[in-house]
């Protein structure tokens, strides 16, 4: 695969079984040739700039109703997430979604915004599927206590699940 390293300054590197990481497109040849030597290597566009704007969609999944007074798109509504549908209706999990296009301060000390739950966005072409994890989510508070509230109203710790 190509990557055009005009249209994103930063790529995130998936090796199997570690965590990704964040490399500046200046560094990526390094990092791959350090990568390849263990296992396969996915490699994604992450940003243009510092930082890009994250939301994570839990599941099982709830829908708004449509009228419920909120404008915009559910991101749980994102055509991604309705190819997967046949997954994530009886397990626990979250679905990470990056926007590439979000426009952020300049300022160091801001980062960018982290959205759990309902998400509603302007467009769906601008949000791209980065990743999906199953199990309950450990790294942010906001996170887990949605995909726990989530199991417990869905009886997915019940005996007959």
């Amino acid at each position: 695969a190509v990557v055009s390293t005009q249209s994103t300054g930063r790529l995130m590197i998936t090796t199997w079984g570690h965590e990704s990481t964040i490399v500046n497109t200046s560094n990526v040849l390094m990092a791959l040739n350090e990568a390849l030597t263990h296992s396969a290597v996915l490699l994604q566009a992450y940003s243009r700039r510092s930082e890009a704007e994250i939301a994570y969609v839990t599941f099982p999944l709830e829908f708004r109703k449509e009228g419920e007074g909120v404008e915009g798109l559910d991101l749980a509504r994102h055509p991604a997430i309705e190819k997967l549908s046949f997954l994530t209706n009886n397990t626990c999990g979250y679905v990470t979604f990056i926007n590439h296009n979000a426009q952020f301060s300049d300022r160091q000390d801001e980062s960018p915004p982290i959205s759990a739950g309902e998400v509603t966005v302007d467009r769906f072409e601008d949000w791209k599927m980065l990743d999906v994890h199953f199990g309950v989510p450990l790294f942010s508070t906001e996170v887990n206590d949605h995909a726990c509230n989530l199991l417990l109203r869905h009886n997915l710790c019940s005996e007959e699940n």
